[in-house]
């Protein structure tokens, strides 16, 4: 699928978010919404838009609470990319990888994307996703509608987070239709089926000559058995092994725009 059509994917989605929204305050722990989405009985679903994952929106009911969940089941082998010596590296559309993204996010203590979790529909497995409640618009919205943040260095700080996890877990496929703000202006961070590929590189995007004192100390501090703990069975060793690769990455460049500006023009806290 191509970015506009994945963002206009996005936006139906957004239509059905903003059409359906309810006042439900803040969300449970995470453990209780893994509960409630590998749980809860199925009373409806349906398609969201025509997008090559399928993605569909069910609503979930467990001890009286409804909600809820993305589903997606896509799992298939996409073109191959490739790395900085031309040699391919293998990319998948792949379900599990929103449930690493959450399980990353977690690790990281970002708490930007919802939970995710594995779950059999009929004889296939599939991601349940929280559908993320309170969502004013996309990213796109806002910036079609030339919309300032009223807290414009906030959301500058929330975008370089973002940036920062994006380049980390190699999401390519990151555009304006998967950042979700809500009335709060809170950034949430959706759709990682693309990401994970094992690319020993970083991607040039906006926003990554910034980033958080505290996840940059946590990026420094992840390694192989931390993630292999923490993401097995939802990513590859060889997957784990290019965030590694790109962990450093991420640590070099930002130490070397701390040595050129400033650690007070690079890290906030």
């Amino acid at each position: 699928m191509t970015g506009q059509n994945r963002v206009r994917s996005g936006l139906v989605l957004t239509g059905i978010l903003l059409s359906t929204l309810r006042a439900e305050g803040p969300n449970p722990p995470d453990a209780e919404v893994e509960t409630f989405l590998k749980t809860g009985r199925i009373v409806s679903s349906a398609l969201i838009g025509q997008g090559v994952t399928k993605a569909s929106r069910a609503t979930l009911n467990l001890r009286g609470r409804t909600h809820e969940a993305q589903v997606q089941s896509i799992n298939i082998k996409l073109n191959d990319l490739y790395s900085p010596d031309g040699k391919p590296v293998a990319w998948r559309d792949d379900y599990k990888h929103n449930i690493a993204a959450y399980k990353l996010d977690r690790m990281l203590q970002m708490n930007m994307t919802p939970v995710s979790v594995e779950r059999l529909v009929g004889k296939q497995k599939a991601a349940f996703t929280w559908w993320v409640d309170n969502v004013a618009m996309m990213e796109s919205d806002r910036e079609k509608k030339n919309m300032a943040p009223p807290d414009p260095e906030a959301w500058a700080k929330q975008l370089s987070v973002a940036a920062t996890f994006d380049q980390l877990i190699y999401n390519v496929d990151r555009n304006t239709g998967n950042l979700l703000i809500t009335k709060d202006w809170t950034l949430i961070l959706i759709d990682h089926t693309r990401a994970f590929a094992p690319n020993p590189r970083l991607m040039d995007r906006p926003h990554f000559d910034r980033c958080s004192r505290q996840l940059l100390d946590m990026v420094r501090k992840l390694d192989k058995p931390t993630l292999t703990a923490g993401l097995a069975p939802w990513v590859t060793p060889s997957q784990i092994d290019g965030m590694l690769v790109r962990r450093d990455m991420i640590v070099q460049h930002f130490d070397k725009l701390i040595k050129e500006k400033g650690e007070a023009a690079v890290l906030f806290n």
